[in-house]
């Protein structure tokens, strides 16, 4: 019997900035609302903890996260937050713990330097592989990790290919380095067992460019549901969401 994890993440990019609650709280299926009423997958509720990570280029390039072990649609915080602040590109996350356990520190999304990062799903076995991307990370990433998760293993993988990509343009470097991430996490899977599978539903931005995947390693596996969506045109400031529903 396959395990389905959940998790649900949206993303949002744009030349022109947005209140976050007009996807984190006012739609009908907004993130809170998929923190206790999910629609898709194996369970409705996402409540083992929430994030958001935003970035305000007025002040710097690095984002700024919030997280709380508190279910979503129970923290007035996060409903202050999201009413009071706008960014042209933001991730928000809702838990449901598969690997580590329901701790601040556990809690999606996570950052390094510019990055900032979001996972829906899981690496299955990953107790087998993690000294395998422990030796792999150099001390500057590897020290940056907090938690316990997949998740942010795998994220921290991702930066160490971003930083060793050749590529000239940061997108392009993104891509490269979430493809390289997949196919080790794949390759140290096959080597410990051929029974084990990763579902990686997976966003990554620097706030300038936003690049994500709907991923299982199982090809008669689906994947984790995922959505994108492009408003507006190029003449009036185009944005793009991106969202497990």
């Amino acid at each position: 019997m396959l395990f389905r994890s959940m998790c649900r993440f949206t993303a949002f990019i744009s030349r022109q900035a947005s209140p976050l609650k007009t996807l984190l709280n006012d739609p009908k299926n907004s993130l809170v609302n998929q923190s206790y009423s999910a629609q898709e997958g194996h369970s409705g509720i996402n409540g083992d903890g929430f994030g958001l990570g935003w970035y305000n280029f007025d002040l710097d390039e690095t984002p700024a996260v919030f997280k709380s072990v508190l279910p979503a649609w129970n923290d007035e915080n996060l409903l202050n937050l999201t009413s009071k602040i706008q960014s042209r590109c933001f991730i928000g996350h809702v838990r449901a713990s598969t690997v580590g356990s329901v701790n601040y520190a556990n809690c999606h999304p996570f950052a390094f330097d510019k990055l900032l990062f979001a996972h829906n799903g899981t690496i299955r076995n990953f107790d087998g592989i993690k000294k395998d991307i422990v030796q792999i990370l150099p001390q500057e990433i590897l020290k940056n990790i907090k938690g316990q998760t997949d998740s942010e293993y795998l994220f921290a993988l991702i930066c160490h290919y971003f930083n060793e990509s050749s590529q000239q343009e940061q997108m392009e470097q993104a891509i490269e380095a979430l493809k390289k991430a997949i196919e080790k996490v794949n390759a140290l899977q096959e080597k410990s067992d051929l029974e084990v599978y990763s579902r990686l539903n997976l966003v990554l931005t620097n706030g300038n460019f936003l690049v994500s995947t709907r991923y299982s390693s199982k090809t008669e596996d689906t994947p984790l549901t995922l959505y994108y969506r492009k408003n507006g045109t190029s003449n009036k400031a185009p944005s793009y969401v991106i969202s497990s529903e």
